[in-house]
């Protein structure tokens, strides 16, 4: 990920050309990935293409605390939080899960910055079967870059996958790349709590879309 250096004269309003996009990013894990109709084989189906073979580094865990100049946001099962600047609102996830929406005005004409997150009480797959069928497909689509499926820690979960990639995106001002950090996380009782975190490539990191992600806390109630 590149830092973003350059400073517009002002902000762009957010741009809708691109919420397609990122609700079939949403939308692909919940299909599942079957990992074998063959019971001999499933272990080692798992073991070789579901489970990711890398760990995130450090800097892409959970924060221990929270940000300064941040308010808590709380969703059904998860809490986050948010600079005073990220707007929230609600949305219609897969399955028409409530989705919490962050977003801020992209300073990239066409640009999307927001922050998505979500609880699936009865998944259609694991969080590694999700990910790596996220993954695959992402494999397989022209001009995506970065991609990095990585297994990460985190508090309150049993098991926790962050997928991280870039990819061009057709807005109506015309193409861009998108950076893109999903995190998906198994919550004891069997639920599922997705992050979806993305801005302009060039605009990720200063966006602190990812800060967002980073501060999920699985467990708390709305």
């Amino acid at each position: 990920m590149r830092t973003f250096l350059r400073t517009p004269a002002r902000a762009r309003p957010v741009s809708r050309a691109t919420a397609p996009a990122l609700l079939a990013v949403l939308a692909l894990p919940l299909c599942g990935c079957s990992a074998s109709s063959e019971p001999g084989q499933e272990q080692e189906v798992k073991e070789g293409i579901v489970r990711p073979t890398e760990s995130a580094p450090p800097e892409f865990g959970p924060l221990s605390e929270q940000p300064r100049d941040t308010r808590l946001v709380e969703g059904d099962g998860f809490s986050l939080f948010a600079p005073a600047q990220f707007q929230q609102s609600t949305r219609p996830g897969p399955g028409d899960v409530p989705m919490v929406v962050l977003g801020t005005p992209s300073q990239e004409a066409g640009g999307v910055v927001e922050v998505v997150a979500f609880r699936e009480a009865d998944a259609a797959a694991g969080v590694q079967e999700q990910m790596a069928a996220l993954a695959a497909s992402k494999t397989d689509l022209g001009g995506v870059t970065d991609l990095r499926r990585e297994v990460v820690e985190w508090p309150g979960a049993a098991d926790a996958v962050l997928v991280r990639w870039s990819e061009p995106t057709n807005t109506a001002e015309g193409a861009i790349t998108q950076t893109f950090a999903q995190l998906a996380v198994e919550v004891g009782d069997g639920s599922l709590v997705t992050v979806v975190a993305v801005a302009p490539e060039e605009e990720f990191d200063a966006a602190g879309v990812f800060g967002v992600l980073r501060t999920l806390n699985v467990g708390a109630s709305a």
